[in-house]
């Protein structure tokens, strides 16, 4: 028996002793041909490859370390490197290894730097891959061989039971438009486990974006298996959140130059954005939910790759105070209230210029306890009753000390205001708008373009007791009043949000003044007449007379 065990360590010293001069010799061979192999990388990526060093040992296991790892850039996109890595190490476990199966227990990248540039020619990464000028897709470019292995690897074989991404940072740089704009992330870490081919994998991503000055992006979930041909699918289901971040930080990120004005005053309003991506990578289905300016906006839908758009938004409790305050320019007339809304959107194209014009959506939407700041629209409209032919003269003044509240404030104050939206032609229709406030409503209908320019045909009703009391004093208005007995004033309101203006339509008021006089008229006319033939004792004839008179009048 001692000597089985002698017989044993001898053998296991006599291995290990081999193991060492395989590995010296292997680490010498690795960085005697470290070149060739940079060519290798070099071919297969379409782009220069560089680094310092590249080791190996069997210390916990065969394990390769590069230092100093370079890929260059397209030199179409600039001169800097597309991607450097500090430090990659990757563990593979040596007994699989022996027999062709590679199981990797881990790959760790440090210090990682990766650059994406957009451009009119597209991205950087486009060129990643491609077969090299001058070489045909047949026949690739030949390059040095070096002593070629005896053993043969299948790649579906292949696992990695861990790999992770250590202070990381990854750019994108956009140059479409007149100035570079970048979205930047910093003290990215990655971590995924049992990579496979044919499983899905796992992952957890964190990191810092926006100058948020800590970590505020975090991504989780799983994709995959990849799909094998334009046909099939991968599969995602991934969770995300970016919290906090800055408002006026986002004016930084590359494409907003053409969602956002760089003008806005966005600074120091804070914003969380969450939310669930999943169905595939083709087809992806969204739920974003932002919360912002006290209330949240939830959309969810999709935009396939046969560019169909889908999308629902409720919208809870924005106040618009803090939003308008923080979207408009210094001096605009601002909003507040409360804001909620549903809005159901459709659409197909692949860019949004395309998308656009044929956009159709369905919706509705309320203010509560709204105040539209200096510019008080029931005065404008009163008032500029005074303009319309047969009521020239200031209101009497009575009117305007008995209701304060509608004619002296600078603003237009109301409870709650109700609409219903339809998206087409590039332009929000307005179905109906209610608006209630004390002392009168607005009734209305007109759109909205999707840049803010509004365009209303409205009626203001007046209360029962401002209508007694404005008749009282002006008695010709008392031809303005609707079925319900009160007054209702046609206003035409335009402009662009929020500095409008509402004016009396004074055509449509004129005519129907006219109308109530002509009806005034032709009544005391057919009275006369029928009291005419009374006194003659022609009934039959005065009767005959006062109707054909009374006709002549109204048509």
């Amino acid at each position: 028996m001692r000597k089985l065990f002698a017989l044993t360590a001898s053998l296991i010293v006599v291995v290990a002793v081999l193991a060492a001069i395989a590995a010296a010799n292997l680490n010498s061979y690795l960085f005697d041909n470290k070149d060739w192999i940079a060519e290798q990388v070099e071919e297969s990526l379409n782009r220069p490859v560089q680094f310092d060093s590249v080791g190996l040992s069997f210390r916990r296991g065969l394990a390769v370390e590069i230092l100093g790892f370079r890929v260059g850039e397209d030199e179409r996109f600039g001169e800097d490197d597309f991607l450097t890595i500090g430090r990659t190490f990757v563990r593979v476990a040596l007994w699989p290894a022996l027999f062709g199966r590679v199981e990797v227990s881990k790959i760790s990248l440090g210090d990682v730097s990766l650059t994406v540039i957009q451009t009119e020619m597209g991205l950087s990464t486009d060129s990643l891959g491609a077969t090299p000028a001058g070489a045909s897709a047949d026949q690739p470019a030949q390059t040095e061989s070096a002593p070629a292995s005896s053993a043969s690897t299948d790649v579906d074989a292949i696992t990695i039971a861990m790999a992770e991404i250590r202070s990381g940072r990854l750019r994108y740089i956009d140059k479409t438009g007149d100035a570079d704009r970048e979205v930047v992330i910093d003290q990215l870490d990655f971590w995924t486990t049992d990579v496979a081919p044919g499983r899905p994998i796992q992952f957890q991503l964190t990191g810092e974006m926006l100058g948020a000055g800590d970590t505020n992006l975090r991504i989780h979930g799983q994709f995959g298996p990849l799909a094998e041909s334009d046909s099939d699918e991968t599969p995602i289901d991934i969770r995300f959140s970016l919290d906090p971040v800055d408002a006026g930080a986002l004016l930084a990120l590359a494409g907003s130059s053409q969602a956002m004005d760089p003008k806005l005053a966005l600074a120091g309003s804070t914003l969380k954005f969450s939310g669930i991506v999943s169905g595939s990578l083709e087809d992806p289905n969204l739920k974003l939910v932002l919360d912002a300016f006290g209330g949240t906006v939830e959309i969810e839908g999709g935009w396939g790759r046969d560019g169909r758009l889908d999308l629902e938004t409720v919208v809870s409790n924005i106040e618009l105070g803090e939003l308008t305050r923080s979207l408009a320019e210094p001096n605009t007339p601002l909003l507040d209230g409360s804001l909620s809304m549903r809005l159901t959107v459709t659409g197909i194209g692949e860019t949004w210029s395309e998308l656009e014009p044929g956009l159709e959506g369905l919706g509705t939407g309320q203010i509560d306890s709204g105040i539209l700041h200096d510019i008080n629209l029931f005065e404008e409209a009163v008032a500029g009753l005074t303009g319309v032919p047969g009521l020239s003269g200031k209101l009497p003044e009575k009117i305007y000390k008995k209701y304060p509240e509608l004619f002296s404030s600078g603003d237009t104050e109301f409870d709650r205001m109700d609409a219903k939206l339809e998206v087409r032609e590039g332009r929000v229709q307005i179905l109906g708008i209610q608006l209630e406030a004390k002392d009168y409503g607005l009734r209305g209908w007109g759109s909205l373009s999707l840049a803010g320019d509004l365009d209303l045909s409205t009626r203001i009703v007046l209360s029962a007791a401002l209508t007694s009391d404005l008749i009282d004093k002006v008695r010709l208005l008392k031809h303005l009043r609707g079925d319900d007995g009160r007054i209702e004033i046609p206003v035409r309101i335009s402009g662009m949000l929020p500095d409008v203006s509402a004016k009396p339509d004074s055509d449509a008021i004129a005519k129907q003044l006219g109308a109530g006089a002509a009806d005034k008229l032709a009544k005391k006319s057919f009275k006369k007449l029928m009291k005419k033939g009374k006194k003659k004792g022609d009934a039959t004839e005065s009767t005959d007379t006062g109707r054909e008179l009374l006709e002549r009048l109204l048509r």
